[in-house]
C-alpha cells in the first residue's frame, strides 16, 4: 500500500505534471472477482488489480487532474494525508453534509459529483451548485465552530475522503507544515470565493485584490455576538466569509427594526465607513460565523491602489439608504434627514 500511495503522491502531489492535454480514462474489460470478507485480503487483492492495471499508464503529456490539498503538499505529506483519512463511499442521494449540523471536517470529493442546497430563513430552498469532482467540500468548518450552511447530496455513485479537525491536530506536531498550509490554503478559497461573488469587488484586477487582501483581516464571529451596535465609531467594512447577518436599526418614534438580513458574499459597514459618523444599526450573527474586516485606515491606504472601490461602495451605500428610508416610511424630502443627510454629496 505505500508503494502505491507513493506512486500517487508522484501523479498528484506538489510539482506533479500541471501542463498537456486532459484524456478520458482507458477503458477495461470487466474482471470476474470474488470480494473476500477479510480486510487484509480485501487489501491483497486491491495490489493485485494495481499490478495488473500497472502498465496501463498515462499517455505521454496528459495531464493529471488537480485534487485541492492533495495537490499543493510534497509527496511525503501527501502519503500522511491520504494514511489517514477517512475514505466514504457515496451512492446517489446520500447526504455527505447536512445544513445545521455542527462538524469540523473537510471533505475531498474525488470522484463523482454533488448538489449543494441552502435553506433560507423564509423556507426558501436554494440550489446553489453542483460540483464535479476533484473539489474540497465543507472547508470553513476548519475555521468556525459555526453550523453547516449548506447540504451536499450526492448524485451519482462517488468517492469521498474526510479530514477532520482532531486528524489535523494529531498531524500538527508532527508535520506542522502540513496544517499550516491546510488553513492558508482554506482561507485562500474563501477569499477569492468572494471576491468572485461580490459585485462590487469582482472587477478587481489580481493585483488589487491582492492588495485588498493584505490590508483585511480575517475574524471569527462566536454564536449569539453583535459585530457592532447602533451609534458606535465607524468600524470600517465587514465582508461576510461564512454566515447570515441581521441587520437591526431603531429611530426616535419607531420600535427597533431588522432592515437587512446579510449572507455570504454581502457587505455591511459601509455607510459610517465612508461618512466617518456612528454607525446606523446594529449587525448580529446569531449563528456566529466568519468574517473579513477591512479597517476605515487601511481603507483610506487602499484608495489610490484601488480608485473604484469607494465609487462602487457608495453606490451600496445608496441602495441601503434607500431601504433605511423605505423602512421608515419616509418621504423624498425626509430621505436626507434619516441619520443620512452627510452621506452622498451629490445625491440625485
Amino acid at each position: 500500500m505505500a508503494r502505491v500511495l507513493t506512486e500517487m503522491a508522484s501523479l498528484y502531489a506538489e510539482h506533479h505534471q500541471r501542463q498537456g492535454v486532459r484524456l478520458p480514462p482507458p477503458f477495461l474489460e470487466p474482471w470476474d472477482v470474488v470480494i473476500p470478507d477479510s480486510e487484509d485480503e480485501q487489501r491483497t487483492l486491491a495490489v493485485e488489480w494495481i499490478d495488473r492495471v500497472h502498465e496501463i499508464g498515462l499517455p505521454e503529456g496528459s495531464l493529471c487532474p488537480y485534487i485541492p490539498i492533495f495537490g499543493d503538499v510534497t509527496p511525503i505529506e501527501f502519503v500522511v494525508l491520504a494514511t489517514e483519512a477517512e475514505s466514504l463511499l457515496l451512492k446517489a442521494g446520500r447526504v455527505l453534509i447536512q445544513q445545521g449540523e455542527v462538524e469540523q471536517a473537510v471533505y475531498i470529493l474525488s470522484h463523482g459529483s454533488v448538489t449543494v442546497r441552502q435553506m433560507r430563513k423564509n423556507d426558501e430552498e436554494l440550489e446553489l451548485a453542483e460540483v464535479e469532482a476533484p473539489a474540497l467540500l465543507g472547508e470553513i468548518s476548519s475555521l468556525s465552530h459555526t453550523p453547516r450552511r449548506s447540504t451536499v447530496v450526492a448524485n451519482k455513485l462517488g468517492l469521498a475522503w474526510k479530514i477532520d479537525v482532531e486528524l489535523l491536530s494529531r498531524l500538527a506536531d508532527v508535520h506542522p507544515h502540513l496544517v499550516e498550509q491546510f488553513r492558508d490554503l482554506i482561507q485562500n478559497r474563501l477569499l477569492h470565493n468572494l471576491l468572485r461573488s461580490n459585485p462590487v469587488l469582482k472587477g478587481l484586477s489580481d493585483e488589487q485584490c491582492e492588495a485588498l487582501l493584505i490590508a483585511s483581516s480575517i475574524q471569527e464571529v462566536e454564536p449569539e455576538s453583535t459585530v457592532f451596535t447602533q451609534g458606535e465609531s465607524a468600524p470600517g467594512l465587514f465582508m461576510i466569509l461564512h454566515g447570515v447577518a441581521e441587520v437591526w436599526t431603531s429611530r426616535e418614534g419607531h420600535t427597533r427594526s431588522r432592515v437587512n438580513v446579510l449572507y455570504e458574499g454581502d457587505m455591511f459597514g459601509e455607510i459610517s465607513m465612508l461618512s466617518g459618523q456612528p454607525t446606523t444599526g446594529e449587525v448580529l450573527m446569531l449563528d456566529g460565523g466568519v468574517l473579513l474586516h477591512l479597517p476605515i485606515e487601511m481603507f483610506e491606504l487602499l484608495k489610490e491602489e484601488i480608485p473604484t472601490l469607494e465609487t462602487e461602495l457608495r453606490e451600496l451605500m445608496k441602495i441601503r439608504i434607500g431601504e433605511l428610508a423605505s423602512m421608515f416610511r419616509a418621504s423624498d424630502e425626509d430621505f436626507e434627514t434619516v441619520d443620512a443627510s452627510w452621506l452622498i454629496d451629490d445625491w440625485e
